[in-house]
């Protein structure tokens, strides 16, 4: 469907080519995938030290219906190495969403926010659209996030976990 093309099903997939030493860290990917006409997804992934893709953290964004239909832009920053943050935005004219890891992999930053993934991995980011001022950040809690190449996380965990589906929403 066009509409979920422009939205973004991005997949920054981990690099498998990368090889990796003591010194070397796993590398992260990105993903996001609109849920409804009012909530868009966004995560972040990383490989395990088996070299398979592993979900780290999940953020949903909710605003009034319609408000992520405008033309956006990715933005990645980061090291595939884990040197340094890693930062993913999806930007607007006027909405920005921003997921980010810290170096060591035990924080993460949702919407300029810093949360320790030990205590909450899944997010809801509510009023999206109006503003940083009004935004309601919800850590939902600590899940075991799926992957899948098949099905996005976001929607494997809305399937499974109603206790997520209710804060969304």
């Amino acid at each position: 469907m066009k509409t979920k093309a422009i939205y973004l099903l991005i997949y920054l997939l981990i690099f498998p080519a990368i090889s990796f030493s003591e010194q070397q860290k796993p590398g992260f990917g990105i993903g996001a995938y609109p849920l409804s006409s009012s909530t868009v997804s966004m995560w972040l992934l990383k490989q395990n030290d088996d070299g398979n893709p592993e979900t780290v953290v999940v953020v949903y964004f909710s605003g009034e219906d319609g408000w992520h239909n405008r033309p956006w832009k990715s933005e990645f920053q980061g090291n595939i190495k884990r040197a340094e943050k890693t930062l993913f935005e999806l930007k607007s004219d006027d909405v920005t969403l921003t997921l980010a890891v810290s170096d060591d992999g035990l924080i993460v930053s949702v919407q300029g926010n810093d949360f320790n993934l030990e205590e909450g991995n899944v997010f809801v980011v509510r009023n999206v659209d109006r503003g940083s001022d009004h935004q309601e950040i919800v850590k939902i809690g600590r899940f075991d996030l799926p992957y899948s190449d098949r099905v996005p996380v976001s929607v494997a965990l809305l399937q499974t976990k109603p206790e997520i589906q209710a804060e969304i929403h």
